[in-house]
């Protein structure tokens, strides 16, 4: 299987015999844990697939005039990645999803909609990034600064779902439905973790700064 995709304006990506490989990234296709679909009915609009991957969100977008090939996609990525529905909806399932960190051993989760909206937040921070540049070249600085300012705005509320929020390694994986690790983290509260570096504050060691960072990421803010 060697399809490629290009719809204008959006990233480019390619089917291969067991992974996708989109944005300099390879999805494999065992790792899908979903998928949904959104066949597009005219050449005014595109098609869409709507993957979660490892924990992860991918959205990938196909022109009307590749309507064929992107059914070929469809079915092929179906088919290897065993996924199990035969009816393919147009909107993923807000499941949650639990990861343990290799690291600290703990574990932690987030939904497919806070998935969603990260994915809108990078988008937007994107789009207001360019469009600062645009009118900064050929606008007006006002609004090339009201830009900037939606960007970071955007940028500031961004959260890395790859990364462990206790100890900031990418040494996670996913764990299964139903799948429990027996480890140190069963008695493991935020508020131990809370009261930890509020010892440290206390005594010194970090900074106020410090700390409330460590607060906004321990409550996931």
């Amino acid at each position: 299987m060697n399809l490629s995709f290009k719809a204008g304006g959006k990233l480019p990506w390619t089917l291969g015999d067991d992974y996708i490989t989109f944005n300099s990234e390879k999805i494999y296709l065992k790792d899908i844990q979903q998928m949904a679909v959104y066949i597009p009915s005219n050449f005014l609009v595109v098609g869409s697939i709507k993957l979660i991957a490892n924990g992860n969100y991918y959205r990938l977008i196909y022109p009307y005039s590749q309507r064929k090939d992107g059914k070929l996609a469809i079915d092929y990525i179906k088919e290897k990645s065993m996924i199990a529905s035969d009816v393919l909806s147009e909107e993923l399932e807000n499941k949650e999803i639990r990861k343990v960190c290799s690291n600290c051993n703990k574990t932690f989760c987030y939904s497919v909609d806070d998935l969603i909206k990260n994915s809108k937040l990078i988008e937007s921070a994107g789009a207001h990034a360019t469009m600062a540049l645009a009118n900064q070249a050929f606008g007006s600085q006002l609004t090339a600064m009201q830009s900037a300012n939606q960007s970071v705005a955007a940028e500031n509320q961004i959260k890395d779902y790859t990364r462990c929020p206790y100890c900031g390694s990418h040494s996670v994986k996913v764990l299964k439905d139903g799948e429990e690790i027996s480890n140190a983290n069963e008695n493991f509260s935020v508020a131990d973790e809370l009261k930890k570096f509020k010892e440290l504050l206390d005594s010194g060691v970090i900074t106020q700064e410090e700390f409330d960072a460590k607060k906004k990421q321990l409550l996931g803010l």
